[in-house]
C-alpha cells in the first residue's frame, strides 16, 4: 500500500503526475503538455475582476466562513463557503468602472441564507463610535451577530464576531481614531448554529457630514493597467514557502523481521 505524507517539494521529471493537496484531501493530476495564455481582453479583464473581488472580500473571511453554508454540487464537488461568497460577489456586486471594474458596496453579501428579520439598518459616527442602528429584531436564536466593516478612503476592513445579546434595536462599536471622517460601509447579519441558521446581510453606507454625496466615491476598484505591474506579475514561489505537496512512501505491512 501507500501512504501520502506533507513534505518539502522535489523537482522531478515533468513525465511524472503532480501531488497535491486541495482543501484536507490528497489530489493527483498529470502535468500539463503546454500552457496556452494567449492574454486576450476577455482573459484580463476576468483576470482583473477576480484579484479586486479576492482582494476585498479576503479581509472578510471570517465573517464569509460562517454567513455562507458549503454545498455538495451535482458533480459532487464541494464548494467551500468562501468560494460561495466570492462567486456571488462577482455576479452580482462588480460593475465597470472606468477602464477597469469596481465593486457596489451595496450589492455585497457577507451572509447569505434567510430573510434578515432585522429588516434594514443603519449607522451613524459620533465620537468615535459607530452607532449602528435596526428597525426589525434579533432572531430568538442569535449566537453571535456578523459585523463587516469597510473604510473607502484607507482601504481598510474589520470583521467582527459579537455575543448575540439583546442589544435594544442597536449597538456601538468603538472605530480607530484615523476612521473619523471616513465613509464606512457597514455589514450586520445575526447567526447561530444549524442549517437554518443563517440570514441574509443588511448594508448601511455612513458618510462623514463634511462629505455630502461621498456615498459613490472611493468604492474598492481595479484598473486593467494594474496587471502590467511589476508587484503583480507572477513570480516562482521560494522553497521556504512551498507547502502542501505530497510524496509517496512505501509502507510493508508484513512480518517485522529482527536484524542479526
Amino acid at each position: 500500500m501507500a501512504i501520502l505524507v506533507p513534505h518539502r517539494p522535489r523537482y522531478r521529471n515533468r513525465t511524472q503526475p503532480i501531488y497535491y493537496l486541495l482543501g484536507e484531501r490528497a489530489c493527483l493530476r498529470s502535468r500539463p503538455k503546454q500552457v496556452h495564455d494567449p492574454k486576450t481582453p476577455a482573459q484580463l479583464m476576468q483576470r482583473l475582476r477576480m484579484r479586486v473581488a479576492s482582494h476585498f472580500l479576503t479581509q472578510f473571511r471570517g465573517i464569509v466562513e460562517l454567513g455562507y453554508a458549503p454545498e455538495r454540487q451535482e458533480n459532487y464537488r464541494q464548494v467551500g463557503a468562501y468560494q460561495l461568497a466570492l462567486g456571488q460577489l462577482m455576479r452580482t456586486a462588480l460593475v465597470p468602472h472606468a477602464d477597469g471594474v469596481a465593486i457596489d458596496t451595496a450589492r455585497v453579501q457577507l451572509s447569505e441564507g434567510r430573510g434578515n428579520p432585522m429588516q434594514s439598518a443603519t449607522g451613524t459616527v459620533a465620537g468615535g463610535v459607530l452607532r449602528i442602528r435596526w428597525t426589525g429584531q434579533l432572531p430568538k436564536r442569535c449566537e453571535l451577530l456578523l459585523v463587516g466593516l469597510w473604510n473607502r478612503q484607507k482601504g481598510e476592513a474589520r470583521s467582527l464576531r459579537l455575543e448575540g445579546q439583546d442589544y435594544g434595536g442597536g449597538l456601538g462599536i468603538p472605530i480607530p481614531a484615523d476612521w473619523a471622517g471616513d465613509t464606512l460601509d457597514v455589514w450586520v447579519a445575526p447567526w447561530h448554529p444549524g442549517p437554518r441558521g443563517r440570514f441574509d446581510s443588511l448594508h448601511a453606507a455612513v458618510s462623514a457630514p463634511t462629505a455630502p454625496g461621498a456615498e459613490g466615491q472611493h468604492l474598492p476598484r481595479g484598473r486593467m493597467a494594474d496587471l502590467a505591474h511589476p508587484l503583480y506579475q507572477r513570480q516562482l514561489p521560494s522553497y521556504e514557502k512551498i507547502r502542501n505537496r505530497i510524496k509517496v512512501v512505501d509502507f510493508y505491512s508484513g512480518v517485522l523481521r529482527r536484524r542479526e
